[in-house]
Order: C-alpha cells, then sequence, then structure tokens
C-alpha cells in the first residue's frame, strides 16, 4: 500500500448548525469511506479496498467520540458545560449526539452522502403484514 498526496484526499471540514465554538477545533474527516483487508482466495491473499457511504455516529460517536480513538467526546462535554466525573450525567451519550450532529450537518453542506447515526430508523407504523402475536 500507499500513501496518498493530500490534495487528492476531499476532506469535509466540521461544523455544528448551533455550537459556533464547534469550528475551531479544527476537526475535518474523509468524504470517502474505505478500508482495506486481506482476501484470501485458493490459499493466496490479495490486498483490497472496500468503500461505501460513512454513518454519522461510525464518524461522530465513534471515531471522534470514543476514548480509545479521538477522544473528543470529553473536549466537546467539557465546552457543552456537562459534568463529565460520572458516567450517570450522560455526557458520553450527550456529546456523541453532538459529534453525529456536527458531521450530518457539515457532510449535507459540503454535498457529500453521509447516513444518519447507524442508519436504522425506528418504525413508524405497523406494517401491513406484521405479523400477530397473542390474538
Amino acid at each position: 500500500m500507499f500513501g496518498l498526496p493530500r490534495d487528492v484526499v476531499r476532506e469535509v471540514p466540521l461544523e455544528h448548525p448551533e455550537l459556533g465554538w464547534f469550528v475551531d477545533l479544527g476537526l475535518r474527516w474523509h468524504a470517502v469511506g474505505a478500508r482495506s483487508q486481506l482476501l484470501s482466495i485458493g490459499g493466496l491473499e490479495y490486498p483490497v479496498v472496500f468503500n461505501g457511504i460513512h454513518t454519522s455516529s461510525a464518524i461522530g460517536a465513534n471515531a471522534l467520540g470514543d476514548d480509545r480513538a479521538y477522544g473528543f467526546g470529553r473536549v466537546i462535554a467539557e465546552h457543552l458545560g456537562l459534568d463529565t466525573s460520572t458516567d450517570d450525567s450522560l455526557w458520553r451519550e450527550r456529546a456523541a449526539l453532538e459529534l453525529d450532529r456536527a458531521v450530518l450537518h457539515s457532510f449535507r453542506s459540503a454535498g457529500v452522502s453521509i447516513a444518519p447515526r447507524d442508519a436504522r430508523p425506528a418504525r413508524r407504523e405497523p406494517e401491513e403484514h406484521a405479523p400477530r402475536f397473542l390474538g
């Protein structure tokens, strides 16, 4: 594998639709989601690259917000004035939500495709042929 020159990689600068200080963090993310791995066929291994559309939570909550990744969740929570001394305050969840909102807003403003959160919307109305339990 080899690196790419920075000028050929499109990055989306992240900003929040309501929190003006967010842009000062200087966060950005690459527009095309890609991952590489070795694919084994007939005992031979080939390097392959897959690409697709990001979800906002994969970038916001998981990559940027998680302490085991970039760890910006605490930074966001502190800017919001949240109590980070205990997980009972749900500061991680609130920070993840605001990171997701910033990612969605920024990608859509830049005209880059993105799926919201985990892209599994809650069902709003029962399906016409839903199974009936208990009568």
